[in-house]
């Protein structure tokens, strides 16, 4: 595909407009600045969200540089193709994270005493604990769909 032109049948290739290309990037630049910024809130650094790309966490310039990218053709396929790779690993990885912190929290919550963990190692907790395919049913989809659906509502 020829970023610079559309084809579609039986019609001459018409441009790209350049208001598009330019919101696509600038949409692109505001999704990575956003992942970036809260990755770093979290004391992690850019490269380990963008370690394919991590050169587009130092550009200050991310959206002319990502317009060249477009235009160049193949030049600078794998440089796209590992932007969007990494931002897909980044929302794999936010997900984990989710099944983290309800492993923690199970953790926290469980008692320290040697016999009420004995005891609880046959409880639905210790089960939870246990099973991260329970978990993920009964903790992680039930709240992150509820979180999720309310955080955008909330914002329309």
């Amino acid at each position: 595909m020829n970023i610079d032109t559309h084809k579609s049948a039986n019609k001459r290739a018409k441009p790209i407009n350049p208001q598009a290309l330019a919101a696509l990037c600038q949409g692109l630049e505001q999704l990575v600045k956003g992942q970036i910024g809260f990755a770093e809130s979290f004391g992690l650094n850019a490269n380990r969200v963008f370690p394919a790309s991590e050169e587009i966490g130092q550009a200050s310039e991310f959206t002319q540089d990502l317009q060249k990218w477009l235009r160049n053709g193949k030049a600078n396929i794998e440089q796209i193709q590992q932007l969007f790779d990494d931002l897909m690993q980044h929302q794999l990885a936010l997900l984990a994270a989710l099944d983290g912190v309800a492993l923690k929290a199970l953790q926290v919550n469980s008692s320290n005493h040697w016999l009420q963990k004995r005891l609880m190692a046959r409880s639905p907790v210790a089960e939870l604990i246990n099973d991260p395919n329970q978990r993920f049913q009964q903790l992680i989809t039930p709240g992150f769909i509820q979180a999720y659906v309310h955080a955008r509502e909330s914002k329309s």
